[in-house]
């Protein structure tokens, strides 16, 4: 019955007999005498070494492009249109227009691109607009706050998988030589960039000498770096030497035991214009 099974289930362990060494002596409990016998387990941890690596690769290819541009323009309107086709392996095939019209001091802008052949993530169909006030700190308008707010939306007729839309609200303000800009990127549509903030500064230095600075968040990749441009003369075409620096963090989350993949890369820019 069941006290004959709690009976041959303990005896066995009443039985045992238990043999240890300490200091080269061999002592067993069945030959001691008021003994008790005390078991436990260990387990160790060792520290190991997890290399993880991956390499980034880019490829910059430069193909021919023409373009078709127009305008119609008025004395607080304009209208807009282009079309062109870029000769890469895949040509690339686009045509769009955009209106920008001014009404009780407010600037409108609104216009669409469609890319009908080989859209990808650099060239893509889309929809974008605009509206801004400025107003005045000084009688001679160098000294202004512009207020604005904007949007961008990707076409996913041609774009599988769109890239970053946003809507976003932005400030500046202008000081004569220096000038700053801020905006505030929100996460309401499909795809967005998410809610993140853009800056820049901007600095006219004697000399025709340009110095400006940004941030630029995007999805996975959050931008930033200084630009500037030296003006030969002021003259119209006159020569322009450009050069930058941009550094790119490039987040592709995270690895199987919960570590972040980052990584960044610098690009330096050295450019010499001639506009005509």
């Amino acid at each position: 019955g069941f006290s004959l099974h709690l009976f041959q289930l303990f005896v066995p362990l009443y039985a045992l007999t238990l043999v240890s060494v300490a200091n080269d002596q061999t002592f067993n409990s069945s030959l001691l005498s008021d003994t008790y016998t005390q078991i436990y387990l260990s387990f160790l941890e060792q520290d190991a070494n997890f290399v993880s690596s991956q390499t980034l690769t880019e490829k910059t290819t430069y193909y021919p492009h023409l373009s078709l541009t127009g305008n119609v323009t008025g004395n607080n309107q304009a209208f807009r249109y282009y079309g062109g086709i870029i000769a890469a392996s895949n040509p690339k095939v686009y045509l769009g227009s955009d209106y920008t019209r001014t009404i009780a001091k407010f600037r409108l802008n609104v216009g669409a691109t469609g890319y009908f052949l080989n859209a990808n993530q650099d060239y893509f169909s889309q929809v974008e607009g605009s509206i801004a006030r400025t107003l005045r700190l000084s009688a001679s308008g160098r000294y202004n706050i512009t207020l604005a707010s904007a949007f961008r939306y990707a076409i996913e007729i041609f774009l599988s998988d769109p890239t970053d839309n946003f809507v976003s609200v932005e400030g500046r303000v202008n000081l004569g030589r220096f000038s700053t800009g801020v905006s505030q990127l929100f996460d309401l549509l499909p795809n967005s960039v998410g809610n993140k903030l853009r800056a820049d500064v901007f600095l006219n230095l004697p000399g025709r000498i340009q110095l400006s600075a940004f941030v630029l968040p995007q999805r996975s990749i959050d931008n930033y770096g200084i630009q500037g441009q030296v003006r030969f003369s002021d003259r119209p075409g006159s020569p322009v030497f450009v050069f930058g620096w941009t550094r790119s963090l490039f987040d592709f989350g995270q690895d199987v035991l919960g570590n972040d993949l980052e990584t960044s890369n610098d690009t330096f820019s050295l450019s010499f214009r001639i506009d005509r």
